[in-house]
């Protein structure tokens, strides 16, 4: 019996929040991904697993039609962020021209090679509906009149053109994750406790977790009940206030001081419509499919993305990286106490000074020094599991964290090795330390990971 196609899978907008989510999902689940990125090298660092990079200037080139006539499924995330500045009439040209124009240069590829692909998964959102104060609104609507509904139309109109057996359009809502969407905005302000409601606090919410938001987008490409309009939304929208609170929750932090509606629309103009439209958008389409979601409920979610294995305050790190090496193999490398010295920058001058056993294993203490801008350190690791060829984790006993629990995992996946690592970890000094974090911790624990990923692709081959 033949084993079924690898579908070919083609994402534009790739380097963004979602395609940073989605992409590792999918090369896990074995679907052979290509993007079409405008900056090769950072797309580069953001995927250290075989996927196929192409360079694409949406505006100024035309769509690859050698790459497009070979895709089974197009996924279209392109498009500049709507929240992300204030909305001149130079920003909202631009918000139009980055969604319109690529998708408009896909059509006309794909119709001058003369081939459609299997299936279009194109990006919306739910500024397409009118802001309704109760009623629940379901992919029938209309689009509201206004500049973002319009622009919502035009975007699923333009795609609805591609050459495609099926289009799903998703109109998606609030994203909410850790480094970016909605959330990156707000919670410095959430951080300091001055967070708050957002005028009267009663207009509808409409959100959805990224991970959930992915999984979606799988199904989309896995279900054909996902056809046309689908609210890529939670089955439980919530008010601005019960936001409001479940922020202040999952932070331990409180959140008493409501930003008036006058200061919203002073600092924000027309992109307050954003904050204080009340849009209570359905599920239903979604979960009739058979799509399960994974965070339904607000407090979790946000739980979830603030509050990782529990622990206030904490922030989630993930990698993953791929080798065409066995398992065993590449296992054997992490076991060794020196590679990890290897692996590790030289800026940081790290070296074990001590090991309680001959060989890292379960409960084997490692002691190290290091300097951190230039301040000298010591670390204690703990070594708190340990299964051969598969898992192991290790847990900070002394060292500059107030938290620092790194899972590493090894699994075989397409004759090599998938090495995925969470480091869960949290700053201290408190509130100060949850906004250092931002300014340098981040950008520093990138670069530390960053490094680690050239050097092994340099013992195991790119």
């Amino acid at each position: 019996m033949n084993a079924p196609k690898q579908k070919k899978v083609l994402i534009t907008g790739a380097t963004g929040l979602v395609g940073q989510h989605l992409i590792p999902l999918l090369f896990e689940k074995n679907y052979e991904v290509h993007i079409l990125a405008r900056n090769l090298s950072k797309a580069k660092e953001l995927y250290a697993f075989p996927i196929h990079i192409h360079q694409w200037d949406a505006i100024s080139d035309e769509a690859p039609e050698d790459i497009l006539k070979k895709t089974d499924v197009l996924i279209n995330l392109i498009g500049e962020g709507i929240a992300d500045k204030r909305w001149t009439h130079k920003r909202k040209a631009l918000l139009q021209d980055s969604r319109i124009i690529p998708t408009q240069k896909l059509t006309d590829a794909l119709k001058k090679s003369g081939t459609k692909v299997e299936n279009y998964i194109g990006a919306s959102a739910i500024g397409y509906y009118k802001n309704l104060t109760e009623t629940e609104q379901t992919e029938e609507q209309s689009a509201a009149p206004g500049f973002l509904g319009s622009l919502c139309k035009k975007w699923e109109d333009a795609g609805a053109l591609i050459p495609a057996n099926r289009h799903c359009h998703l109109r998606i809502g609030i994203v909410l994750a850790q480094d970016g969407g909605a959330l990156k905005s707000m919670l410095p302000a959430f951080r300091l406790g001055l967070g708050g409601e957002l005028g009267h606090g009663k207009q509808w919410m409409s959100w959805i977790h990224v991970e959930d938001l992915c999984s979606l987008i799988i199904e989309a490409i896995e279900n054909p009940k996902l056809n046309g309009p689908v609210n890529a939304v939670a089955p439980n929208p919530i008010r601005n206030a019960e936001f409001t609170r479940a922020i202040s929750n999952s932070l331990h932090r409180p959140a008493v001081i409501p930003v008036p509606k006058f200061g919203i629309l002073a600092l924000f103009g027309e992109l307050s419509t954003i904050m204080l439209s009340s849009q209570k958008i359905s599920s239903k389409k979604a979960v009739e499919s058979g799509f399960t979601f994974q965070f339904p409920h607000i407090q979790e979610a946000l739980d979830n993305i603030l509050k990782p294995n529990g622990i206030v305050g904490a922030f989630r790190l993930p990698t993953v990286q791929w080798f065409s090496q066995d398992q065993s193999e590449v296992f054997a490398f992490f076991s060794e106490a020196k590679n990890l010295e290897r692996i590790t920058p030289p800026w940081l001058n790290f070296k074990i000074v001590k090991m309680s056993t001959p060989q890292i294993e379960n409960q084997t203490l490692l002691d190290y020094r290091l300097k951190l801008h230039g301040v000298p350190l010591k670390w204690q690791t703990l070594i708190e599991s340990w299964s051969p060829d598969k898992k192991f984790v290790d847990r900070q006993l002394k060292g500059p964290y107030s938290v620092w629990h790194h899972t590493h995992s090894f699994s075989s996946l397409r004759n090599g090795t998938l090495v995925k690592d969470e480091v869960i970890y949290k700053i201290p000094f408190g509130r100060l330390g949850e906004l250092v974090r931002d300014l340098w911790v981040k950008h520093d624990l990138q670069k530390i990971f960053s490094f680690r990923q050239r050097v092994l692709e340099k013992v195991y081959g790119a």
